[in-house]
């Protein structure tokens, strides 16, 4: 499926032919799911150590020393935000002074589409949070939207490694299909999954695998929501309206993403911005996100209801 999108955009001849190994495939499944999975693991992990009472103060097992680690990680995303920040910067300033449908200019916008992909991941932990609690002000009736926004909120590390898989996935989709409709490309979904295809698997399973690992903490949520007398109609739609939360998230994110894209595609092409944003890939992101909400919704309730076998009392005393 590849050789032929590489024909098709002039980088590989006429009658090329794979040479395929069956290994080389397995090797990078690996690689990359497995790099996706310990990337997750630890902000999984804290959150669902965390005890009933730090869930109930508001700490969300997240603690406040400022370690030598966490202050060396707080640089390392400083200075990849920084980077990403300049390559934005600069492909504006190039695909505004080259022509339009110049080669400098399609080259500055698509790089600066996937420079903003990459500024907006690094800003994911502390945009999703942020953002979650925006959401969790929509007035609505029940006390499962009230658990569940409160949930979100506390869980913040949580919620921001379940988002930033299903935010690669939408911005990809933002990016390529982007430039396709802005007459930058000729991006078809055949060419898009050879290029993409293990990629947003990898992504799709990395925050199934988020959920997953957080299951326990979950559990103990639910139970302990049970011993203070919530109905179990109740305690389900707060799961639900969490995966909402944490697909909100994920498209609210992507849509920044794809306006950032359209702004690139339209300085590239000599269009107007509001007409090439009009003109965005807004079919592909629409069934990329429902499938969004469909997997975090189904991957909550089933993480929290793993374990059902037991008691109320055995889940509260239950540890990872």
């Amino acid at each position: 499926m590849m050789v032929p999108l590489l024909i098709d955009q002039e980088v590989a001849l006429p009658g090329t032919r794979p040479q395929w190994e069956p290994g080389d495939l397995i090797w990078t499944a690996l690689v990359v799911a497995g790099g996706v999975m310990v990337g997750g693991w630890g902000a999984a992990r804290r959150a669902a150590r965390a005890t009933e009472m730090e869930l109930i103060a508001g700490r969300g097992g997240a603690g406040t020393a400022w370690t030598l680690r966490r202050v060396l990680g707080v640089l390392v995303r400083l200075v990849l935000v920084g980077g990403f920040a300049t390559g934005v910067a600069a492909a504006a300033v190039v695909a505004g002074r080259s022509g339009a449908m110049a080669d400098e200019a399609v080259n500055a916008a698509i790089l600066g589409s996937f420079s903003a992909l990459g500024l907006v991941c690094m800003l994911a932990p502390w945009l999703v949070p942020l953002l979650e609690r925006m959401l969790g002000l929509i007035p609505a009736r029940g006390p499962a939207w009230l658990v569940a926004t409160r949930t979100a909120s506390l869980h913040s590390r949580r919620s921001s490694a379940t988002v930033l898989p299903f935010l690669v996935a939408i911005g990809l989709v933002a990016v390529m299909f982007g430039a396709s409709r802005a007459g930058l490309g000729s991006m078809r979904l055949s060419g898009f999954l050879s290029m993409f295809g293990l990629a947003l698997v990898t992504a799709w399973t990395g925050g199934v695998a988020v959920i997953a690992m957080s299951a326990s903490s979950r559990r103990r949520d639910a139970a302990l929501l049970e011993a203070a007398g919530a109905r179990k109609h109740t305690v389900l739609g707060a799961q639900v309206l969490e995966g909402v939360l944490h697909a909100g998230g994920a498209v609210a994110l992507g849509l920044v993403i794809s306006v950032i894209t359209g702004a690139f595609m339209a300085a590239a092409s000599g269009a107007g911005v509001l007409a090439t944003i009009g003109r965005g890939p807004w079919a592909e992101l629409g069934t990329v996100g429902g499938l969004t909400l469909a997997t975090t919704c189904v991957s909550v309730v089933m993480s929290a209801r793993a374990g059902r076998e037991l008691t109320v009392g055995q889940l509260l005393r239950a540890r990872d």
